[in-house]
């Protein structure tokens, strides 16, 4: 292979020294390859705990970084990172924890703690070909220097060091038959920070067409970029020894790609411009494949959940909630995968003999054997056990270390129902409280059941229903005659039915003469009575401790399972998130339509903003459209099915204040991101208190509070009482956000061609950006997300803001002081003849007084009422009402609310006015 500086080799060339870590570990660290019943077996060794870390300063350049890679021992690596000493002992960071200070001095932990990148140093860059790639596969060095090259020029100039990986050229003695690997690895020198360079090589990828998805397994979507983004870490191995060949196995070796010079690699600062538009790009790749990762991620759930509960036998439904909470990285004891020892097992396995598994590497959780068998590593992490995977650029997953089903908090309340259930099992089994506990465990009496079926479960005095979690979460209701049906669905039993028969069984065979039919009837008999009697004590138990006429719901974005808490005063269910459904879209169809709505976008992500923000003040928006825009269309078709609104008119609103009955349930609050108003044509004050919460009364059921987030509203037609001739009050200007839209839906091509496609494909856009958005602020945690949606609130407020289309009340208001000082001032000097059937001029005799060259306005709210009420439209008025204060604040001429004054020598409350003394 030739390289690309035709410049024969030089040894005058003067190099930049660099220094590199070189690692010797106990083990082989270097690939191994097996000729197995005809097929080629890779092993992978790359796992370090002990040994030793040298620093390596090369002198050389890049032709002696090639010498001294070639001259690797099978149990050698190198890294570009190095530790605060020459040489290192490696052991590991819990080994490193455990050493007293005095001896620490000779030993490091290969970890982000201890090593770092020089300022001037070396950078691996690692290209493998993907099957989702978006460009075709990079065969040799001269190809991967050319698509670097266009990622930035610089790639064609710095010096560098390329090469095929130790699994390139593997092959079947003799044949044709060859390891599929495309894998180079290049190295340069870089001055600056790897995670800068690691930015700027995604963006890059992305702006240049190198930047794709991959799905997983699990159907999680994993960045790409042309290299692979992983390998920018200081402390992590690079693994170039030869490999080890078994018999019937060669390699054919490749040359080198050398550019020999000291050219530092030199990236540019990314601009804002650039940045935005690369990650308008990522955004837009992920929307694209994330149905296909929805159905992969649905399959894997399905599939993983269908052998798990055959496994174990459990539900299938507890099959997929273990399965589901592995997907965000939780693993739960149930959880199965492949074990250190290549055994099949479960985390339990892990969990119990954790001395044995602890520090030993195993497959990916996921991915299993085929990602290799040693690409994870299993730490018990002192009683907090994690797995770190080195699988797609890096992961944890967190162990559970017990059964939560059987944890339950005990109280004094408790304890007592749990006594008089011993008591009662004392008597109907003839048993002593001494020989209890061994029969307890016996017939596998369950208290956690118990706890549970309590701990989710309350009593509702006005209807006489009990309300508990059934085993889907859902919450259900139903009489005290059914609670012995249902009462107790969601839990398992709370002892073995057939070892307290058993228990029954031979006593009557002790000591009685019935037949055997008799026996067995009796023994059922009492069997029943005794598990009828535990379930009366915990029923009498709810009825007595858990009444709640009041209930709370919600649902957490970031809860993991269904719950129901019992507070003070109040029930409070917490729901999970349940992510929108998605299918295709026609990319075509959605540009159309945001030609038709530019602002598509900023609406959903101000919905999404809303859902996470803990202030929802500035979630109001108004939609002021044309007849036909496509309100009907977006609102009540696409929000609507996705299940994102609610529909609401004022007058509910009203109502739900004056703690008035309501048509509205719970179930439609569930999942809603908003509360809609459709044509609405006035707006009152209530609708400012619609910020966090409601609370819904049904007759004779439990008042029902519910959180609230977008405010959304629709109209064709303006609406005065909000946008008046005075302009907006303030603090409906504070809140609303105004876009208008101008354009007819029913005039669009697209739409009129085939309308059903067409409303399809921005219902499943809609879907995916809201999924994406929803995932982002997760993947934020809860106190992150709460001050981004604040923040996103905040930004999408400013850009469509409601006072920029018409000035606010405090703004507007000294004109109207002046407007009524006028009127007064012509009411004063009779210049206009008085309208039919008023009694302006009348008014203002009775009100202004006149003194030492100053006049003076008693009862002026009576004054600047009748303006209002005479001089002001309907809308206008109602609206401006409110501020009769500020109003006669702005007329006096002081600026001093009323007050009494000695006018004339007579004490009257009033204020001073300043008017003209002559007519205009």
């Amino acid at each position: 292979m030739n390289s690309t500086n035709t410049a024969p080799l030089k040894s005058s060339t003067t190099y930049t020294p660099f220094v590199i870590t070189s690692f010797t570990s106990t083990k082989d660290l270097n690939k191994q390859f097996n000729l197995v019943n005809g097929s080629i077996v890779k092993t992978s060794n790359a796992v370090m705990t002990t040994g030793k870390g040298q620093a390596l300063t090369v002198n050389d350049g890049f032709p002696g970084l090639n010498t001294l890679i070639n001259d690797l021992n099978p149990n050698q690596a190198i890294a570009t990172g190095v530790f605060d000493v020459a040489n290192a002992k490696i052991v590991t960071n819990t080994k490193y924890l455990t050493l007293a200070e005095e001896n620490r001095d000779d030993y490091r932990s290969r970890t982000k703690e201890h090593m770092t990148q020089p300022s001037t140093g070396l950078v691996f860059f690692d290209y493998d070909h993907s099957l989702n790639c978006t460009f075709p596969a990079i065969k040799d060095a001269n190809e991967l220097i050319c698509n670097l090259a266009k990622l930035d020029p610089s790639f064609n100039e710095a010096g560098c060091l390329i090469r095929s990986s130790s699994s390139n050229g593997i092959k079947i003695a003799g044949t044709d038959i060859a390891q599929k690997s495309t894998s180079q690895h290049a190295f340069f020198l870089y001055d600056g920070g790897l995670e800068q360079l690691k930015e700027k090589i995604e963006l890059l990828s992305w702006l240049n067409g190198f930047g794709w998805w991959d799905i997983s397994k699990a159907g999680s979507l994993l960045p790409r970029a042309i290299i692979d983004l992983a390998v920018f870490s200081p402390e992590r191995l690079i693994f170039e020894a030869p490999p080890t060949l078994g018999e019937g196995i060669e390699r054919e070796l490749s040359e080198p790609f050398i550019r020999d010079n000291s050219e530092l690699l030199t990236l540019p600062d990314i601009t804002p411009e650039q940045r935005s538009k690369a990650l308008k790009l990522k955004s837009k790749g992920k929307t694209a494949i994330q149905a296909e990762a929805d159905i992969v991620r649905d399959e894997y759930i399905e599939n993983k959940a269908n052998v798990l509960s055959n496994k174990q036998e459990i539900t299938y439904e507890k099959a997929v909630r273990v399965i589901k909470k592995s997907v965000n990285g939780n693993l739960e004891l149930d959880f199965p995968l492949t074990l250190p020892s290549g055994n099949e097992g479960f985390v339990a396995d892990l969990i119990e003999d954790w001395e044995f598994y602890d520090n030993k590497s195993m497959p990916d959780p996921y991915e299993g054997v085929e990602y290799g068998r040693t690409t994870a590593k299993y730490y018990y992490n002192d009683g907090k056990p994690v797995i770190h995977s080195q699988a797609h650029g890096g992961c944890t997953y967190r162990l559970s270390v017990s059964d939560k089903g059987e944890e339950f908090k005990t109280n004094e309340r408790l304890d007592g129902l749990l006594k008089d259930i011993k008591g009662l099992m004392c008597r109907s089994l003839g048993i002593s409280f001494k020989e209890l506990p061994a029969i307890l465990e016996d017939i596998d009496y369950k208290p956690y059941a118990i706890a549970r079926t309590i701990e989710v479960s309350f009593w509702h005095s006005g209807s006489s229903k009990m309300y508990t979690l059934n085993k889907w979460g859902e919450l259900i209701s139903f009489s005290k005659i059914d609670c012995k049906y249902y009462l107790f669905k969601a839990v398992p039993p709370i002892f073995s039915y057939e070892e307290v028969y058993e228990i029954f069984e031979a006593h009557l065979t002790n000591t009685t003469k019935k037949k055997e039919a008799g026996i067995a009837e009796e023994a059922a008999k009492l069997t029943n009575s005794l598990l009828s009697g535990i379930k009366s004590l915990i029923e009498r138990h709810i009825i007595y401790n858990s009444q709640r006429n009041n209930i709370g719901m919600k649902v957490d974005m970031f809860a993991d399972k269904n719950s129901l808490v019992l507070k003070e005063d109040i029930a409070e269910i917490t729901y999970t998130h349940t992510p929108f459904i998605t299918g295709t879209f026609n990319t075509k169809i959605v540009e159309d339509y945001k030609e038709q709505f530019p602002e598509l976008d900023d609406v959903l992500n101000m919905l999404v903003a809303a859902r996470f923000a803990q202030d929802r003040k500035l979630a109001y928006l108004w939609l002021n459209a044309v007849s036909d825009w496509g309100k009907g269309f977006f609102f009540g078709g696409v929000l609507k099915d996705l299940g994102l609104i609610v529909e609401m008119s004022t007058k509910e609103v009203e109502a739900i204040f004056e703690a008035k009955p309501v048509g509205k349930s719970m179930k439609e609050f569930k999942r809603c991101f908003a509360i809609f108003f459709d044509e609405f044509k006035t707006v009152k004050g209530e609708i400012k208190q619609l910020q966090n919460s409601i609370t819904l009364n049904v007759k004779y059921e439990p008042s029902i509070t519910v959180d609230i987030f977008a405010k959304l509203f629709a109209s064709a037609e303006s609406v005065d009482s909000l946008m008046t001739e005075y302009g907006i009050e303030d603090q409906f200007a504070n809140r609303f956000s105004l876009i208008l839209g101008k354009n007819k839906l029913s005039e669009r091509l697209l739409y009129r061609s085939n309308s059903v496609e067409y409303y399809n494909s921005i219902k499943n856009y809609a879907a995916n950006f809201l999924n994406n958005e929803v995932l982002k602020m997760v993947e934020l945690g809860l106190d992150e997300a709460s001050i981004q949606a604040g923040s996103n609130l905040k930004a999408f407020h400013t850009k469509y803001a409601i006072d920029k289309h018409s000035e606010r009340f405090s703004n507007s208001l000294p004109d109207l002081a002046d407007e009524i000082r006028a009127w007064i001032n012509d009411c004063k000097n009779n210049v206009f003849e008085q309208p039919k059937g008023s009694n302006d001029i009348q008014i203002i005799n009775e009100c202004l007084l006149h003194s030492n060259e100053n006049y003076y306005l008693k009862t002026p709210n009576r004054v600047v009422g009748h303006y209002m009420n005479n001089k002001m439209d309907d809308s206008s008025k109602e609206a401006i009402s409110r501020k009769k204060k500020e109003v006669v604040r702005l007329l006096s001429a002081d600026g001093l609310d009323t007050k009494g004054r000695f006018i004339n020598n007579v004490n009257v409350k009033c204020i001073t006015i300043n008017l003209n003394t002559t007519p205009d």
